[in-house]
């Protein structure tokens, strides 16, 4: 009996920690200020990600349109002078 009564008190002071742990964490998740920097920063990564996607897809446009030969409207911009600084300083990079 006196084995089970232990075995009992060390859950319900296992659980009461856990309790005590969890109330914690939602506290601090349900603050204004953690939510207003886990915003900042989840705008931050969105916005940092689409630029990188953004920068690869024109990259690879930019690459598949120089490497065709004869598309006319595209061949008249790219004939251009201003066209040809832009593709340089991407290629540049």
């Amino acid at each position: 009996m006196s084995a089970e009564i232990k075995k009992t008190n060390t859950t319900n002071l296992e659980m009461e920690r856990q309790l005590t742990i969890l109330n914690e964490r939602l506290r601090k998740q349900t603050s204004v200020r953690y939510i207003f920097m886990y915003s900042v920063v989840r705008g931050i990564g969105y916005a940092l990600g689409a630029t990188i996607i953004a920068g690869a897809v024109l990259a690879f446009l930019l690459q598949v349109i120089s490497s065709i030969d004869y598309l006319p409207l595209i061949n008249q911009f790219l004939s251009s002078e201003e066209a040809r600084e832009i593709l340089n300083s991407f290629r540049e990079m």
